[in-house]
């Protein structure tokens, strides 16, 4: 089968600005695993992982273009809230995760890993439920429907892509505070219930439009974007809400982003037509792009289908060795489905040019 022999674990950079927040982000998810259970919404859990040690089904290459597979892992839990992850921060080490499900939860896991970042397991684990704008835990699959999960300033921006609402939670520890809305543009409206904001990512200050939130939609309108081969992306600054396009290659779809501290984006896509008919890949969006006004695209760094160690792609996270080398994170979400699986993956980035894209 894939993935090797099974293991168990038991669990209950930039400029100093960018080292700051990585600091923060650590902290937080500490904050969680270290937090006691009183609060009813709150579970320290057990993670079970069986190593995943080539990517490829078949084929031990770990070289693919740019990026160097690490190793992975197949992460389960007897936790039934276990599950169903999307968006996802880590801290800079790449040791600390904050996920959000589409469920309603944060999740937070320490990961065991070498130096050079190859995930070994999971020491500790954690879930606490979700608070609404009312400071109640959320109830609902539509409220608890989160999708994206970005970093901002000192707090988190987390989009719900069913209520289609877009919430900050202010820092330090977002799993414990009451939300704000804010402003998302008017044109994502018509945008179908399922198709909302899956990937959202603010500019480092690298980049020509540092500090600005960048909102990507899975679909267009009908007689928007979609319609001209583009799908809508929006940028947020103090200037307003500026709408841009990305270009829609073939049945791929955004699912998650997140900036390299150099100003380039990294954005997760994802393909599925049914069946084993599923693909992953990652595109870096040059970071001068977010500055004009043509359509969003670059090179495709990975592209993978059901012949690797895949599955619903859906969370991506940017970190660094200790070297200093840009590692990715990804995750998977399983819908909680029997048929499916929580895959943890990891990559270095060899910052090399990127090839052109044809």
């Amino acid at each position: 089968g894939r993935g090797g022999d099974a293991a168990r674990t038991t669990g209950p950079a930039g400029s100093r600005r960018v080292r700051s927040v990585a600091r923060r982000a650590a902290g937080v998810v500490l904050a969680v695993l270290a937090a006691g259970a009183t609060p009813a919404r709150a579970e320290a859990i057990t993670v079970d992982v069986k190593p995943i040690r080539q990517f490829h089904v078949r084929d031990p290459l770990r070289t693919f273009g740019a990026l160097t597979f690490l190793g992975g892992l197949t992460l389960t839990s007897r936790s039934g809230r276990f599950g169903g992850l999307s968006g996802m921060v880590g801290s800079d080490d790449g040791q600390d995760l904050l996920v959000v499900s589409d469920d309603g939860d944060w999740i937070a896991l320490r990961l065991d890993q070498k130096t050079d970042g190859t995930p070994l397991g999971v020491s500790a684990a954690r879930i606490d439920r979700r608070v609404g704008v009312d400071g109640a835990p959320v109830s609902s699959k539509t409220a608890g429907d989160a999708e994206a999960l970005a970093r901002d300033g000192d707090g988190y921006l987390v989009s719900v892509e069913s209520e289609r609402q877009l919430l900050f939670y202010p820092g330090p520890d977002p799993t414990i505070a009451a939300p704000t809305r804010r402003a998302l543009p008017k044109e994502a409206g018509c945008v179908p219930g399922n198709g909302g904001l899956e990937a959202i990512a603010v500019a480092p200050p690298a980049s020509p439009v540092a500090g600005a939130l960048v909102m990507f939609a899975e679909r267009g309108c009908d007689s928007g974007p979609a319609a001209t081969g583009a799908l809508p992306v929006w940028l947020s600054d103090t200037g307003g809400i500026r709408r841009l396009r990305l270009v829609k290659d073939g049945d791929f779809r955004p699912t998650d982003a997140a900036f390299l501290p150099g100003g380039d984006l990294l954005l997760l896509e994802r393909r599925y037509n049914g069946g084993f008919d599923i693909g992953m890949r990652i595109r870096r969006i040059p970071r001068d792009a977010f500055a004009g006004t043509a359509p969003l695209d670059g090179p495709v760094l990975i592209e993978a289908d059901f012949a690797y160690e895949i599955d619903n792609m859906e969370g991506l996270a940017v970190s660094r060795d200790a070297r200093g080398r840009p590692l990715i994170t990804l995750i998977s979400d399983d819908n909680k489905s029997f048929l499916q699986r929580t895959l943890l993956l990891r990559f270095r980035l060899e910052e090399i040019p990127p090839p052109v894209r044809p």
